[in-house]
């Protein structure tokens, strides 16, 4: 019997059911990856063929300079009044108007070395420069000359590096046609705007102060608007960089780098009416709109070439402060921060620049000159500390309209505040309500940074 024992076969314990799981699930991985690369490869070769649509209008650009990957880069934006793609509707929403193509809108993009952060400087279109060939006249008459895109181009290129000492690597005209197309693609754009507008030229009527979320068509006429503005082309500029900085929210919260579906619908839009120079592809952009994606609004900083008004033989021109002027060129040319010149509301602020008011939101008396004096001490426009009506369970940190950076430099200090915009007008930049959570640790706020309100969120539809 016992031999019997030994000789029986005894099947060793098996799990088929989990087995077949296990090789489903593999096998459905493996669909996967091939599916996702496929979709990836397909949307690649679709979007770089769109790209090349926009390469191909233009020859190789002989101005352009030349430089490694990894090192600074500069790309001259210009966004021109060509009416190319215009329809009759589109005339009737004020898109009509003179015939050709002028650069009504010209920024020189920095993008630092290292991956550092970025900077966009803004060159008004009336600042008058020294044209090669045509003797002083409006910067922007360099994108008029010429009886191809090429040559215009190429003059513009020349006289931008002339004129700043900067060396041009890429290229980047965008119309109206284009502009609101790809604006479109990632569906609107929110802005954040101080006060009501109305622009009967443009088209535009925004009617309270807030967060207005924009299409194509609306988004244009923000940043074309100006006859409402007793500042014209120079409070359009403004705008124009508020937009710039709504763009730069909009690549990373919609996820553009990762969706194929919106890197296609951008890339027709780029191929349809865009002229971009020979070495852009689709890798390049890619990396530039994932750069200005990631590295944070607070290292994309903004000016405009620092000027005077002149009438010279009845015409009205900005005539560039020349010190001032290559004190900024200069920075950005050598790759290093850039001076307190030239400065708008768009710029990063410093310390000195933001006004704070200081409103003790707990029982415990002198916490706010506490704080008010610590603030100063850290160089903060510190205008005021008083109690706060009412009991503050956590620190806030309030902001005026279009103070969101200068908000920034607060909460680096105050990492576990609520920060949130304002609902209405306050008597300073940033508003700092010390709530009861400071009493923990009373001499400095302590703790795990909590979950930023989204700076746009809430943001209503602009009516159509």
């Amino acid at each position: 019997m016992y031999e019997g024992l030994k000789n029986l076969e005894v099947p060793s314990p098996r799990r088929p059911k989990v087995r077949r799981v296990a090789r489903v699930l593999l096998y459905g991985l493996v669909v996967v990856v091939v599916l996702a690369v496929g979709v990836y490869g397909t949307t690649f070769y679709l979007a770089n063929r769109n790209i090349n649509k926009a390469r191909e209008k233009i020859e190789q650009l002989t101005e352009l300079a030349s430089g490694a990957p990894d090192q600074p880069r500069n790309v001259l934006i210009v966004g021109s009044d060509s009416r190319a793609g215009i329809t009759k509707k589109d005339r009737r929403k004020g898109l009509g108007g003179p015939t050709g193509q002028r650069a009504d809108v010209i920024i020189l993009l920095h993008l630092e070395g290292g991956g550092k952060g970025a900077s966009m400087l803004s060159l008004p279109r009336d600042l008058r420069v020294p044209i090669p060939g045509h003797g002083l006249d409006k910067i922007n008459a360099a994108f008029a000359y010429g009886d191809s895109d090429k040559e215009r181009v190429n003059l513009l290129v020349e006289t931008v590096q002339d004129f700043t000492g900067v060396p041009i690597h890429h290229f980047v005209g965008i119309n109206f046609f284009s502009f609101r197309g790809i604006v479109d693609a990632v569906d609107g754009v929110n802005i954040v705007v101080d006060g009501p507008i109305h622009d009967d030229k443009a088209k535009l009527d925004v009617p309270s102060a807030g967060c207005w979320h924009m299409n194509g068509d609306q988004a244009l006429a923000y940043v074309r608007a100006r006859s409402f503005d007793p500042t014209a082309d120079i409070g359009r500029i403004a705008r124009q960089q508020r937009f710039m900085r709504a763009v730069i929210d909009r690549l990373k919260s919609v996820s553009l780098l990762l969706r194929p579906d919106r890197v296609l619908r951008v890339s027709e839009r780029i191929g349809e009416s865009m002229i971009i120079d020979q070495k852009v592809d689709l890798g390049l952009a890619q990396a530039i709109a994932a750069r200005l994606a990631t590295v944070g609004q607070s290292n994309v900083d903004f000016r405009i070439t620092p000027y005077s008004s002149a009438y010279i033989d009845g015409i009205s021109y900005l005539i560039p402060d020349q010190p001032e002027a290559r004190r900024l060129f200069d920075a950005i040319r050598d790759d290093r921060p850039l001076p307190r010149v030239g400065t708008t509301s768009e710029s990063v602020p410093t310390r000195s620049d933001v006004s704070v008011l200081v409103r003790n939101g707990t029982n415990k008396a002198g916490l706010a000159g506490k704080h008010a004096r610590k603030l100063g001490g850290k160089r903060f426009d510190v205008v005021g500390a008083e109690n706060n009506p009412g009991s503050a369970k956590r620190t806030r940190i309030v902001y005026a309209a279009g103070q969101r950076l200068a908000a920034e430099l607060l909460e680096k200090l105050y990492p576990t505040a609520q920060v949130r915009a304002a609902h209405g007008t306050q008597p300073a930049d940033v508003v700092l309500v010390l709530g009861r959570d400071l009493l923990r640790g009373e001499s400095d706020p302590a703790g795990t940074p909590t979950a930023r309100t989204p700076p746009h969120e809430g943001c209503k539809a602009l009516p159509a």
